[in-house]
Parts: C-alpha cells; sequence; structure tokens
C-alpha cells in the first residue's frame, strides 16, 4: 500500500527559533493584556475588603503559606514583560531597517533571551 502524500511544506516545514519567538511575543503580550486587567477588577474589590480583619488575616496566611508559589508566578510575569519589551524593542530595530539579515537575526534571538534572563537576574538580586 502507498503512503499518502499530504504536502510538501509539511514534510519539508521545520520550527524556527524567530517563529517560535514572534508566537510567545503576541501570546505574551495577550497575556499581559489580561493581567492588566485582572489587576484593575482586583483592585476594585479589594478596596471594598481593606477595612476588614479577616481580610488582613487571610492575607498574612497566604503570603507565609504560598511563598514560594507567589514568588514563581511573579518571575513568570517578570519574564512574560520583559520578553514582551525587549521583542518590541527588537522590532524597532527591524522597522529602521537594520539586523533584518538571516544571521543577524538569529544572534538578536539568542541577544533576546539572554537579556531577559540576565534582565531578571538583576531585578531579584
Amino acid at each position: 500500500m502507498k503512503k499518502k502524500i499530504y504536502s510538501p511544506e509539511l514534510v519539508v516545514y521545520q520550527s524556527q527559533v524567530t517563529s517560535l519567538y514572534s508566537i510567545f511575543n503576541r501570546v505574551s503580550g495577550v497575556f499581559l493584556i489580561l493581567l492588566w486587567l485582572s489587576l484593575f477588577l482586583l483592585v476594585k474589590v479589594f478596596k471594598y475588603l481593606i477595612f476588614n480583619y479577616t481580610f488582613y488575616l487571610l492575607n498574612f496566611y497566604l503570603f507565609f503559606t504560598f511563598n514560594f508559589i507567589i514568588n514563581s508566578i511573579l518571575v513568570f510575569l517578570l519574564f512574560n514583560f520583559l520578553f514582551h519589551l525587549f521583542a518590541g524593542i527588537r522590532h524597532l530595530i527591524w522597522d529602521t531597517g537594520r539586523l533584518l539579515n538571516l544571521e543577524e537575526v538569529g544572534y538578536t534571538s539568542v541577544i533576546l533571551v539572554l537579556l531577559v534572563v540576565f534582565s531578571i537576574f538583576l531585578i531579584l538580586i
């Protein structure tokens, strides 16, 4: 029995680092918008609970119980923000017509990740 050939593009196509960065940049942008909207709604809700004593006790309990989880979430949010920021700066450089060579795009992809990791390291120290 012959194998069915679907499409030559599906067989030849390999995912590229730059396409994954582009997709992640868009996903992180949507994620940041949802984050700001949820923070806005949380401020609206918490301003009514701020005078409640049980709210303070709950906040104290959550801080010491879920400290590792909260810090992990904050690092994840910081990574999303910094990646989106530096990828946006890279796109602004591309808009000027610079660094558009395929080799230079690969270098800027590596530099982008290194900048994000180094910035997170500097912020958390």
